[in-house]
């Protein structure tokens, strides 16, 4: 079409290339539960031009993992897919097995106790049952009891703990989630310590707590009276002599856990009260604290 009436005019055609995109196919990384069937698996596509959604021919993609897989990851591959416009190439995702989240149910008993100062509880009756477990797997429930309170009182309530665990050939594939889990009653009753009227050195360990009886009428020397420290962590007794005369105002400050008191031939015993008397912190002399 060139004019021009000083020139002849010849052509020589030319090539315009059109050369392939780039194209990445990306496996999309996906998650399931232990003992759950497969997710669909998808990739995505970079790299699409000219309102292309994906390659002439699809890729085809697979993964390592299986229904039954345990817990673990597993590859994710595409491959396969065609397209004269684009240079493919495959980026893999990961599969991930996740554990099976397991609940308790049925019913559990629990033994009364004698008070001890803390809220561990042992069972008596289990019958306890874990819900979702898969096929023939063997999972075992070790659960742990705890008393809503320490002290002394009728149905309490007792509660599995986030100590209780999963044992068996199949545990590695489930976790445990109390949510929903059965609780029981059971009674925590005053303890009753041993009675002891003799002086005592300070080294001299008993099993429970105790500080003196009360003076005889008209008399307010406790003197003659020994003064121990029950630490129930420790299982350790302490006696002292207390000063003269005796301060009975700051005695009555030590009746803390009332309703864990007992009283046994004059004596009044406390049990789960680690302090001394108020004045005595200068005396004690507690195994292995300071």
């Amino acid at each position: 079409g060139a004019a021009d009436s000083n020139y002849t005019i010849s052509y020589v055609p030319g090539t315009l290339t059109v050369n392939p995109v780039a194209l990445t196919i990306t496996a999309v990384d996906k998650s399931k539960d232990y003992g759950a069937a497969l997710p669909s698996l998808t990739v995505s596509y970079t790299g699409l031009v000219n309102g292309d959604t994906a390659p002439l021919t699809l890729p085809t993609i697979v993964t390592t993992g299986l229904a039954t897989s345990p817990v673990g990851t597993y590859g994710i591959t595409a491959s396969g897919a065609a397209d004269s416009n684009y240079t493919i190439s495959y980026v893999p995702g990961t599969l991930t097995v996740n554990a099976k989240v397991l609940t308790v149910g049925g019913s559990f008993t629990a033994n009364d106790k004698v008070y001890d100062g803390n809220t561990t509880a042992t069972i008596l009756v289990d019958n306890l049952t874990l819900i979702g477990v898969v096929g023939g797997d063997t999972v075992t429930l070790t659960p742990d009891l705890a008393f809503a309170d320490m002290n002394v009182a009728n149905s309490i309530v007792v509660s599995l703990t986030a100590s209780s665990s999963l044992g068996g050939a199949g545990a590695g594939n489930y976790s445990l989630s109390l949510v929903g889990a059965p609780t029981t009653t059971a009674n925590i009753t005053t303890a009753t310590p041993p009675v002891n009227n003799t002086t005592t050195s300070s080294t001299t360990q008993l099993s429970a707590f105790e500080v003196p009886r009360f003076p005889p009428p008209g008399q307010s020397d406790m003197t003659t009276y020994q003064v121990n420290t029950f630490v129930p962590q420790m299982g350790a007794v302490y006696f002292y002599q207390p000063p003269t005369p005796y301060d009975m105002a700051a005695f009555d400050m030590m009746m803390l856990d009332a309703g864990n008191l007992q009283f046994l031939d004059g004596f009044i015993s406390l049990l789960g009260h680690e302090g001394l008397m108020p004045g005595f912190d200068d005396r004690r002399r507690l195994h292995g604290v300071s």
